[in-house]
């Protein structure tokens, strides 16, 4: 795990790690990387390494958990926002806009085959925003169930969309999930009435 103190050094010496981190992963499998040639590149000792992590994965997941609590907070206030308007749902744009920023942990991630990293992150994702939602679609016992398929949906559609280089841009790419989501309950609603 990692254990990085919030002060400017020890902030400093992590983002060090992580962006030497990036370099290496452009050149060679994850796989393949030493913590010897990543604090090197890094310019920091490797006393410096295991003092903020246990191990060169544990770099990955720190950037992942960073951008997924700043998505968590974004999201949160929109949700915020879309309340006190009488609304309670949450703008796909926002979110894709999001990762159409900060895709790179995703990249690397998935580059690293360290997909259970965006699994965990977006379940903690949405149970933190959706967990009394959840709840009111089915009895508790399946609500373990309706995070996994929020959180496969999303994790395939990002996976693809930044595989193809997001070449459609944000907002289409939201309008498309509106509206698909508009087309899937229409149909769920015509075969469950007739």
């Amino acid at each position: 795990m990692y254990h990085v103190k919030n002060d400017k050094r020890s902030v400093r010496s992590a983002n060090l790690i992580y962006n030497a981190l990036r370099g290496l992963m452009a050149q060679k499998d994850f796989e393949a990387i030493t913590v010897t040639e990543l604090v090197e590149q890094a310019g920091v000792g490797r006393a410096t390494f295991y003092r903020a992590f246990d191990s060169i994965d544990d770099v990955l997941r720190l950037k992942c958990d960073q951008r997924f609590e700043e998505l968590t907070r974004l999201m949160r206030a929109q949700r915020q926002t879309f309340s006190k308007a009488g609304g309670i749902q949450i703008s796909p744009k926002l979110f894709l806009d999001f990762w159409y920023q900060n895709s790179e942990i995703i990249t690397l991630l998935t580059q690293a085959y360290r997909f259970e990293y965006l699994l965990s992150a977006f379940v903690r994702l949405f149970r933190a925003l959706f967990e009394q939602d959840i709840t009111s679609l089915a009895p508790e016992r399946f609500s373990e169930y309706i995070l996994a398929m929020q959180t496969g949906a999303v994790i395939g559609l990002l996976m693809q969309w930044i595989t193809d280089g997001k070449n459609i841009p944000s907002d289409e790419m939201a309008d498309f999930l509106e509206n698909t989501i508009v087309q899937l309950e229409k149909i769920h609603v015509k075969n469950t009435a007739g």
